[in-house]
């Protein structure tokens, strides 16, 4: 060999070995990198859901910045544009979604892109724009193997075209909307998929029902759009009822079996409608059949948005027939071919710990296998007692051993007898609820407890599969003359199950033998009438029940009660579902004005009618005529369930007739005359904003309309800030002035919030630095949170949950404690409140936690923390420890008012755990 081969053999081999040891690693590398920008990226949207986009958007751009070569770099340029929408900052925000589209063309992250600029567009008022933007998302979308942002897409046309629809009745006047040739069949096809999709999205098949059936009939060539349409129909349906065999899955299954069946490869929609397929079959005792499903799905679906999911459905599946080794073989194809996927970490999971080869063996063997397996990360179960779903031994039994090493072994030991109980007996739950619910009534004969607790009988006797049972058992629930509540939402539940079993093809009258009443007698029919009349329009569907109120106002003249009734559920479902606002909104009003007008004193149907009649009337613009109203309702319906509210109601309608201080006895006397409801507790954070400091004593010298609301809100604050501090007593000043000062400024939303943030902020800290816990400074900061979450469409800035943490820190810090125990414990208890009124719920629980260490403190002050704490741990779906609460309210405090609420919540929680 000569030199020259020689050395060239040489330098082929250096290289190829320096490819081996740089090459390979710097995969290795690029995977972790790739692992660590989706952690990073995770972090971010979970702030997003937390409702902190400010913070959130820091990680998004720390992610693009960081990782720019990664998926996750990509996706997180799109999350910087939707979290700026979040921010109301859309003009930035479209700028930023369009860098997108030209950086990654058809790709799917330009298409979420697209969706983004739409959704923008639609948030500044320019609806016709927004509109083109969201029908664009299609175009740019590459294939159909991720069809989520043009799903979204949709459901956003659906709520525009909803509107159209509803003004005229028509639902081809969509057409209008978006911007399409009704006559022209595939456009047609989309509007009745988008419609359909639209109304199905919260499981009501039976409203897209119809739709779906028409869209077959008139454009039967449109195959695509007829299958997206039913798949998302049926698998929200699905969704809704946890996969749960009822009657109208039925019809679900029946939507998506043929889809299922098509075998189209690489296609997002037949993924979606075999994994959900699946899942009924094996919630509802078929795993061998969802296995069948799934295994040839998945090769032609894997590429899918759906892939992953469907990878682990089937590990979980294949386990529960007994075949480990296919288990975990699926959940470790899952992890190397889909490593980003969120699914990924749960198969890691499952593959580290492995599962007993039977799930049905003793508990005892459970609890072993649970104590050879424990690690310190399941601790974390011991703190959650609502995660021990009783539908998974496995997970029973780990949370059983970890309660027991976290010194809480009569939990755990409730936790298996009660696991235990249910395997014997799967009615179990359901019976002991059932029982519990007939001795409340029995103990509270002709109350308005009673009359809960018969409605609750019924619920779970139609859950348990009683259904004519339970139908008989909610009609028996007691209508109150003072207080419906409970016959309200009796007869809510009848008109569902009416209108489910009717569909939109059959007359009213054949529900008649389903409620085992008779169509012949007028009173009956009036009943049969004015159920399924209220329960459309306590969903909103005014033009569907106004035909039947008209038919019962003919046939059934005599009876006025049931017609107010039923028009009273009518006109107040379509002001709350609609803001006092649409095409219908005068008719509603008309409904409720005839309710008022012929109403006696002391009943609740006509007292709720006033109320909603007022609110119609004040955001109309009539003050005088809502004051006057609510005025006259006050002293006719002071005994009814609604009186409280309409007090509030009048108490802020004089407030913004710059009467304050008539406005603030009002609310006191909502605080002192009903103490113990939620009006109240609005009330006393009202009332908390009033004292007898005005704008006048504070020398406020604001500057003219044409500076920017930002040195407008720095002026307001400069001139608060010293009489915050200088007041003896840490009283708050009146912002009743303080609004009409900020007026000018009130669309720059952002700006006011800062404003008032401030002096809410100013507030609590001179009460601290006082050495004053001051009630009232905790009134302002709650009040001005919720009335900022109405200014700005109730979405929670990330500049409230600033402001709460920092009062809450500067409580909290605070060393010296020169006030009682009682009063350190209602500080922390507005705390709580204040957390809760923009929905952060685990914080609440830790100001309640804190609350209720104090000794000392009043009984009614204990009953109403412990009270309040189960309501809270329901919110956060631990419902374990919120019937620990509610039980422990009951025991110890049972000469409380709270005691009584906590029953009446103690039976709806066991109500709903039973029919889980």
């Amino acid at each position: 060999m000569s030199v020259v081969r020689f050395r060239r053999c040489l330098f082929v081999c250096a290289i190829g070995i320096f490819l081996l040891s740089v090459l390979i690693p710097a995969n290795a590398a690029d995977r972790a990198r790739e692992i660590a920008a989706h952690s990073l990226l995770a972090e971010g949207e979970k702030l997003n859901e937390a409702t902190q986009p400010a913070a959130a958007l820091g990680i998004f751009e720390r992610v693009a910045r960081e990782y720019p070569e990664t998926e996750a770099g990509m996706f997180a340029q799109f999350r910087r544009a939707e979290t700026l929408v979040f921010l109301d900052r859309c003009t930035e925000a479209i700028a930023r979604a369009q860098m997108v589209i030209e950086t990654y063309p058809n790709t799917v992250v330009a298409a979420w892109a697209q969706w983004c600029i739409g959704r923008a567009l639609i948030s500044e008022g320019r609806v016709s724009d927004g509109v083109e933007a969201l029908r664009k998302v299609a175009e740019i979308l590459p294939d159909r193997s991720d069809l989520t942002p043009f799903d979204y897409a949709r459901l956003e046309l659906g709520s525009l075209c909803e509107t159209h629809i509803q003004r005229s009745g028509n639902i081809l006047d969509a057409a209008k909307c978006l911007r399409v040739d009704a006559s022209d069949s595939k456009s047609r096809a989309e509007i009745l998929a988008t419609v359909a999709a639209y109304r199905g999205k919260d499981g009501r098949i039976d409203l897209a029902y119809p739709l779906l059936r028409r869209l077959a009939e008139e454009c039967p060539s449109e195959s695509m759009e007829i299958e997206w349409a039913r798949t998302q129909v049926a698998t929200a349906y699905l969704r809704s009822r946890n996969c749960k065999r009822e009657e109208l899955s039925a019809r679900a299954v029946e939507l998506l079996e043929p889809i299922a069946s098509t075998g189209r490869a690489g296609d997002d929609v037949v993924a979606k409608a075999t994994l959900w397929l699946a899942r009924y079959y094996k919630v509802n005792g078929e795993p061998k059949r969802a296995a069948e499903l799934l295994q040839p799905a998945i090769e032609r679906c894997l590429n899918t948005s759906h892939g992953a999911e469907m990878l682990y459905e089937l590990g979980l599946v294949l386990a529960r027939v007994g075949k480990s080794a296919e288990s975990l073989s699926a959940m470790k194809r899952l992890v190397d071919e889909k490593p980003f996927s969120k699914y990924a970490d749960a198969a890691r999971n499952f593959i580290e710990v492995g599962l007993p080869s039977d799930p049905s063996e003793p508990i005892e063997s459970l609890v072993k296998w649970a104590e050879e397996h424990y690690a310190p990360k399941y601790r974390l179960l011991a703190f959650a007692p609502g995660d021990g779903s009783l539908d998974n031994p496995y997970l029973v039994a780990m949370q059983a051993v970890a309660l027991a090493k976290e010194d809480r072994p009569d939990l755990s030991i409730e936790l298996l007898d009660r696991f235990a109980a249910q395997r014997e007996n799967a009615g179990f739950l359901i019976e002991r609820a059932i029982s519990d619910a007939r001795l409340l009534a029995a103990e509270n004969p002709k109350t308005v407890v009673a009359s809960w607790a018969q409605f609750a009988v019924g619920r779970l006797m139609i859950e348990r599969g009683e259904v004519a049972g339970g139908v008989a058992e909610l009609r028996k629930v007691r209508a109150f003359r003072n207080d419906t509540r409970a016959f309200d939402a009796a007869r809510m539940l009848l008109g569902k199950l009416c209108v489910e079993r009717l569909g939109n093809d059959r007359d009213v009258l054949d529900a008649a033998d389903f409620l085992g009443i008779s169509k012949s007698q007028p009173a009956s029919r009036a009943e049969l009438y004015a159920i399924v009349a209220g329960y459309l329009g306590r969903e909103g569907r005014i033009d569907l029940a106004n035909p039947i109120l008209a038919r019962m106002e003919s046939e059934c003249p005599g009876d006025g009660t049931e017609l107010a009734w039923a028009k009273t559920q009518v006109g107040v479902g379509y002001l709350r579902l609609h803001d006092c606002g649409g095409e219908f909104a005068k008719l509603a009003a008309d409904m409720l004005a005839g309710v008022c007008s012929s109403g006696f004193d002391g009943d609740d149907t006509a007292a709720e009618a006033c109320l909603w009649l007022a609110r119609y009337r004040n955001r109309q613009g009539n003050l005088e005529d809502a004051v006057a109203l609510l005025s006259s309702a006050e002293s006719r319906y002071s005994k009814t369930a609604h009186a409280a509210e309409i007090l509030y109601e009048l108490g802020f309608a004089l407030r913004r007739q710059n009467r304050a201080e008539e406005g603030i006895a009002v609310l006191r006397r909502v605080v002192k005359g009903w103490p113990l409801t939620k009006w109240a507790r609005l009330a006393c954070d009202a009332v908390g904003m009033g004292s007898s400091v005005g704008s006048s004593s504070l020398g406020l010298q604001l500057p003219a309309q044409t500076v920017t609301a930002g040195r407008a809100a720095d002026s307001v604050i400069g001139a608060l800030r010293p009489a915050f501090t200088a007041q003896e007593e840490g009283s708050v000043a009146n912002l009743t002035p303080l609004d009409r000062l900020l007026s000018p400024w009130k669309d720059s939303h952002l700006d006011l919030l800062r404003a008032k943030g401030e002096i809410a902020l100013c507030a609590v800290c001179s009460a601290i630095e006082n050495k004053r816990y001051s009630m009232e400074a905790a009134g302002v900061a709650a009040s001005i949170i919720v009335e900022l979450s109405r200014l700005l469409d109730r979405k929670y800035t990330e500049s409230s949950v600033v402001l709460l943490n920092t009062i809450a820190k500067i409580v909290t810090d605070t060393k010296e404690n020169p006030l009682s125990a009682s009063v350190s414990a209602e500080w922390f208890n507005s705390l709580a409140h204040m957390y809760s009124s923009v929905k952060l719920y685990r914080k609440a629980l830790k100001m309640l936690q804190r609350a209720s260490a104090f000794s000392d403190v009043p009984i009614d002050l204990q009953a109403k923390i412990r009270y309040y704490m189960g309501l809270f741990y329901r919110e956060i779906r631990h419902p374990d420890s919120a019937e620990h609460c509610f039980q422990t309210v009951i025991r110890r405090y049972p000469q409380t008012g709270w005691s009584k609420l906590a029953s009446m919540q103690l039976v709806d929680l066991k109500s709903t755990r039973a029919t889980k």
